[in-house]
């Protein structure tokens, strides 16, 4: 029988019961989504990134706004392989469009070298 496991974002939904309601707490993907879509800025420090994220408003559900951006940072959001292509937030996303633009140009190279070794 195989072990169950608990994704990240389940994780975290955890780690949150166990806080008063209302907290935020640190975790990478959502540090990762939040930067690149421009909520919070880029900080090496999970302290300042969950104020930033608190900062955010009052009227911002924080548990949906954590558990959501942890699930596109599995989903799609990867740290060093971004499906912006496939991302329902890539419209709102300002790092998307140079993704996609990387994405076309290394794939447009590699048509380009494929094609002279022919």
């Amino acid at each position: 029988a195989s072990i169950p496991t608990l994704d990240a974002s389940m994780i975290h939904y955890l780690a949150l019961a166990r806080e008063p309601e209302g907290s935020i707490l640190h975790q990478v993907d959502l540090a990762r989504v939040a930067q690149r879509l421009g909520l919070i800025g880029k900080s090496s420090s999970s302290k300042k990134t969950v104020k930033d994220l608190e900062d955010l408003g009052a009227d911002v559900d924080r548990l949906l706004l954590q558990l959501g951006l942890i699930r596109i940072g599995i989903e799609t959001c990867d740290a060093r392989n971004p499906a912006c292509d496939l991302c329902k937030l890539a419209a709102s996303c300002p790092m998307s469009e140079k993704v996609i633009a990387d994405k076309k140009a290394a794939e447009k190279k590699a048509a380009e070298v494929r094609a002279a070794e022919e």
